[in-house]
């Protein structure tokens, strides 16, 4: 434990910051499904509270909380890159519900079943996002310092005229 307060100390306020907004994000990750699962998907999210939407079913993880969708309308088919969870809070958020060209997706199960909570394996994309992320900070940091540690090596050998 004080050997993480002295580590975290010497840390550079970037990488502190980073490594905090990582840890907000693992407090309430969002759901990311996988590659193959039924999703609904709309235009807009007060069409849901209205009426549902069309049915697709995933075909990339984009982001955390963030899909493409291959959608199965009344006789076509469309795929929306960027489809947005509808409880994301970048969409909560938003003053505007108009969404972009992706729309929104949500879980088929959550109609008629307001208790639903997404499976915990749509959680398991984003925390390793997060893992990785928070491993190349920490790469980042033992790089910097390394790079700080040669070069007052380096100012010293000129301040002594080597």
């Amino acid at each position: 434990m004080a050997q993480a307060k002295a580590a975290a100390q010497e840390m550079s306020d970037v990488c502190k910051q980073v490594l905090a907004r990582i840890d907000r994000e693992r407090q309430n990750p969002l759901p990311t499904p996988p590659k193959g699962k039924m999703v609904g998907w709309i235009d807009r999210p007060q069409r849901y509270r209205q009426k549902g939407g069309l049915v697709g079913v995933v075909t990339a993880q984009i982001a955390p909380g963030r899909i493409d969708v291959e959608i199965f309308g009344e006789n076509q088919k469309m795929v929306r890159r960027g489809a947005i969870y509808i409880e994301h809070p970048d969409l909560i958020n938003r003053a505007s519900t108009q969404m972009g060209p992706g729309g929104c997706w949500y879980y088929i199960e959550v109609e008629g079943n307001q208790r639903f909570k997404p499976p915990k394996e749509d959680y398991e994309w984003h925390l390793k996002q997060l893992d990785q992320q928070e491993e190349r900070a920490l790469e980042d940091e033992k790089r910097r310092k390394k790079q700080e540690e040669e070069r007052k090596l380096l100012d010293e050998r000129v301040n002594q005229g080597v």
